[in-house]
């Protein structure tokens, strides 16, 4: 996920279900994303928010891998920057729950 063997804009639609949370480098992984996505096109992020570890890049998680978790769908687009255009769905737990966080964007690539 981190380095996709894929042209620049190969893709309409990228989805990444339930791996995200395996990156201890999200941002290099969402980065990836856009990449191989085309202009206009959308991502589609699923993870579950783990509350008994913490927020972001994690050291220790309860698999022994070191990975991301992330709480909410405002995290995720922080993670998209100015690469974020539109959310047409979004879904986040419920405060302090653990449960899926949801979303699908439309992306723009930024110069």
């Amino acid at each position: 996920m981190h380095k996709l063997p894929h042209p620049d804009g190969a893709f309409n639609v990228v989805i990444s279900s339930w791996v995200l949370g395996y990156s201890n480098e999200p941002k290099k992984a969402i980065d990836e994303m856009v990449r191989v996505c085309a202009d206009g096109g959308l991502i589609a992020i699923g993870l579950t928010y783990e509350t008994s570890i913490a927020r972001g890049v994690v050291e220790v998680a309860p698999t022994d891998i070191v990975g991301s978790n992330y709480g909410s769908v405002d995290e995720l687009k922080v993670l998209l920057g100015p690469n974020l255009d539109r959310v047409y769905f979004q879904q986040d737990p419920d405060p302090g729950d653990r449960g899926g966080v949801m979303m699908i964007a439309r992306i723009k690539h930024t110069a």
